[in-house]
Parts: structure tokens; sequence; C-alpha cells
């Protein structure tokens, strides 16, 4: 469980960004009024029920798939709620305490190596706070400069009071029911099932769609809580991941290679025997044959295949006529061929598995 990243030695510098990454690029707003959203075709999905679905993987294009998807008229973008990555590192934990000194240097904030109730809620709360703190623009975005979308960086429409009401029924919830494995994943799904559902009112399209980085390698614990759920992991090419993040501080090249590697193979491990529920999707390909990739995911979500008219929506609200040429190689963090050599940590076997050379 613990084994595929703990050859990285603190490696929360990283998680972190130092400033920069993961707790800095939580925000919550309410989406601009100008946005308009896609209004297209038979929206009854034939009465099927869809699982919840969340995307994933950090500097992989995670941003730009949920900007794109927001667009269509049944989705409700929700991005990017860190909070609950701690509730499912809480379970994970219970179930496998062997596991707790490695997530410990993930937790954010850190506020010690316990995941006692009060420590976990605390962090859950404290990663609320930080949030309303980046509303008022006091922090970056973690993102590059350059870097626009037409949803935004972020999309978490509930109040800040409404969610630290539902994280402390979480906590009450496991404490009536003694802290253990079955009390965290019934209080954890539905924690998420209330946000989501909040979320929904609030933004006003039937379903939701969660863009948390960190969250497909909790993909066991998702299924736990959530009876079942879909994920659509982002992959890219490592040399740019890891160029991309090193550019913005958020550690050392070695470093962000172990967790690159490692985030890819602890998502697909916790998708054996579940092959249908996930889906990967190369960056590379989004960006080139962006609608086809779209409708890709619409049919993995059993929504109509509107891909075309997301992209053209999507490219005129940037005012481009492509997604490619909105992702200049300065935003999309390209390593320059120069800096495309060997890079310490980096297992290059394991790209040629992946199909890059």
């Amino acid at each position: 469980m613990c084994s595929i990243l703990q050859s990285s030695e603190n490696i929360i510098d990283f998680w972190a960004g130092e400033g920069q990454g993961y707790l800095s690029v939580v925000s919550m707003m309410r989406c601009s009024q100008e946005v308009n959203y896609l209004v297209e075709g038979d929206m009854s999905f034939g009465g099927t029920a869809l699982a919840p679905t969340f995307i994933g993987n950090f500097r992989s294009g995670t941003t730009l798939l949920i900007n794109i998807l927001g667009l269509h008229e049944a989705i409700t973008p929700w991005f990017e709620t860190k909070a609950l990555c701690e509730a499912l590192r809480f379970l994970r934990i219970t179930k496998h305490p062997e596991c707790s000194c490695f997530e410990a240097s993930l937790a954010q904030p850190p506020l010690g190596e316990s995941f006692d109730i009060e420590t976990v809620t605390a962090r859950m709360l404290a990663d609320i706070k930080a949030t309303a703190s980046r509303v008022k623009g006091d922090h970056p975005s973690g993102k590059n400069r350059d870097e626009r979308y037409p949803i935004g960086n972020d999309c978490i429409m509930y109040p800040i009071e409404v969610a630290e009401h539902e994280i402390n029924q979480w906590r009450k919830k496991i404490i009536r029911g003694k802290v253990g494995v079955d009390s965290i994943a019934e209080a954890t799904g539905m924690l998420i099932q209330n946000l989501g559902a909040l979320q929904v009112e609030y933004y006003g399209k039937p379903m939701w769609i969660n863009k948390t980085p960190e969250i497909p390698r909790f993909g066991a614990e998702l299924r736990q809580c959530m009876g079942g759920c879909r994920v659509i992991m982002l992959i890219r090419d490592g040399r740019d991941v890891i160029h991309s993040a090193s550019r913005l501080g958020w550690g050392d090249k070695a470093r962000i290679a172990t967790w690159w590697k490692g985030m890819i193979e602890e998502t697909r491990s916790a998708f054996v025997g579940h092959e249908s529920d996930y889906l990967e999707i190369r960056y590379e390909d989004l960006i080139q044959d962006t609608a086809e990739q779209v409708n890709h995911i619409l049919r993995f979500m059993g929504l109509p295949t509107i891909g075309v008219k997301l992209v053209k929506a999507y490219c005129e609200k940037l005012g481009v006529d492509a997604v490619s040429e909105k992702v200049s190689a300065k935003s999309a963090g390209l390593a320059p061929q120069g800096e495309l050599g060997v890079i310490e940590g980096l297992d290059y076997d394991f790209m040629v598995k992946l199909g890059y050379q």
C-alpha cells in the first residue's frame, strides 16, 4: 500500500510546493456570470445513474480539462478540494497504520505526525481557512502567470462557513460511531456527497466532477466511501512535468520524478479489478486532438459526445482557434530541448513503457 511512493524523503517540500504548490492552488470563488454554458442534446442519459467522477494528477492538464468539461450543460465543475484528501488519508491510515509515517509527510498542514480525529479535523479546517485567504488574493494560485481559463484556476461555490459546518458534522459522525474504518468511510462518503450536492445547488447543473490532483491515489478509499466511482487520470511526459513543477518551485527534480512515477503506479494499482471505472488520458493527446479526447471522456462517463462543440466554446471564450494555440510552451511548462537529457531520479524504462521516447 505504501511502498510505491516511499522512496522519496521529505516529499512534503514538493507537495506543498514551498508555498507555491498544492496549498496555493486551492481557492474559493463564485464563477463569473459571464461564463455561458453550452446547451446540447437529450440529458436524460437513458435513466442511468452516473457514478461520481474524479480527475487528477499534477501539472498534467487537469485544470484545462475541467475547464472544458465544465462548459457542458450537465456538468458542475468542482475543484480543488484538498480537505477531502485529508479525510481519505485518515481512512487509509486507519486501515493501514504502517502507512502513517509516509502519509504524514504529505498531510497539509503538517500539524505533526498525529492522525487522531482532532488533528485531522484541524488539518481540514485549516485547509478551508487557507482557501478563504486565496479568495481575497492574499496568495498566488500556483499556476503560471500566463495560464488563463474560462471558468478559472479553481471553482468552489459553497460558502466557507457551510464547508466548515460539514467538516464538523463529519467529525461528530465519526466520534458517535467510534473512530474506526467503517465510521470514517461512512462519514467521508457523506461529506463528499454533501459538499458535491452543495456545489451542484450553487452552480445549477445536475452532476459534479471533482478535480483534485492527489485524489486518484485514493481510489480504493473512494470506492469504499462512495460505493463506486470513476477516475480520470491524466498522464504527461515526465520530463515536462518535472520541468513545469520545478519551475514553480515545487521541489528538486529528483523528488518530483519519484512522485510522478509513484502517482501513476499507485493510482493504477488502486483500480486493478475495477478497470472499467478507470480512464487514462495523455496530456499530449488532449492538446493535439482535444475534441476526440473529450468525446472519449464523455463516453466513459455515459454522457452525449459533444466534444467538438465544447472545444469550440472553450476556444471562443479565450479568443483562440485551437486549444494547442492557447497552450504555449511557456504556459504548458514544456522542457526546453536542451533540458531533455538525463534527469536524476527519472525512471526512463518506465517512460518507455508509457510510450515516451
